[in-house]
């Protein structure tokens, strides 16, 4: 989970350029943050590109995007100063990387305390350490919950909070 390969990849560029385009021109559509990114994108109301998810996921990234914006301010402006390769949108400004990698931070996160949790009320039910600890790794590695943690999709913190 700490090689940021993926970048925003799925439907975590949706949300992430939606939170841009809110904090940056006050409104939903997302015509000029897509950066040629697609994911998660419809066209609504208007003809306007937005988020096509509920914007739940917008309150559980807006901490970790904000942070990412904060880190950007408190970097010296040397450093990274050409911009950082962001998949799948290419070479981006520092601000948008940091405020991308806060995100795939908390959804990585949240895929852990995802499964701290399970691992924890399988305890509370009686099942041995054993038992604990394949069920947690089976959760994490037999299915696509290792890929929507890395590719910030919203199914992360959805399992944490299941």
């Amino acid at each position: 989970m700490l090689a940021f390969d993926r970048g925003l990849g799925g439907d975590g560029w949706a949300s992430f350029a939606t939170l841009e385009s809110l904090a940056g021109d006050g409104d939903p559509w997302v015509e000029n943050q897509t950066r040629g990114v697609m994911n998660g994108l419809v066209e609504g109301a208007g003809g306007h590109l937005v988020l096509q998810y509920p914007p739940g996921i917008l309150a559980l990234d807006a901490l970790p995007f904000l942070a990412g914006r904060g880190i950007d301010r408190l970097l010296p402006a040397r450093w990274l100063a050409n911009g950082v390769e962001l998949p799948p949108a290419g070479r981006v400004p520092r601000g948008v990387f940091c405020s991308a990698a806060m995100i795939v931070l908390a959804r990585n996160l949240a895929a852990l305390l995802g499964l701290l949790w399970l691992g924890r009320a399988l305890r509370r039910m009686g099942f041995r350490e054993g038992i604990v600890a394949a069920s947690t790794a089976l959760a994490f590695f037999g299915g696509p919950l290792i890929f929507y943690s890395l590719v910030v999709m919203s199914h992360a913190p959805a399992f944490a909070l299941a």
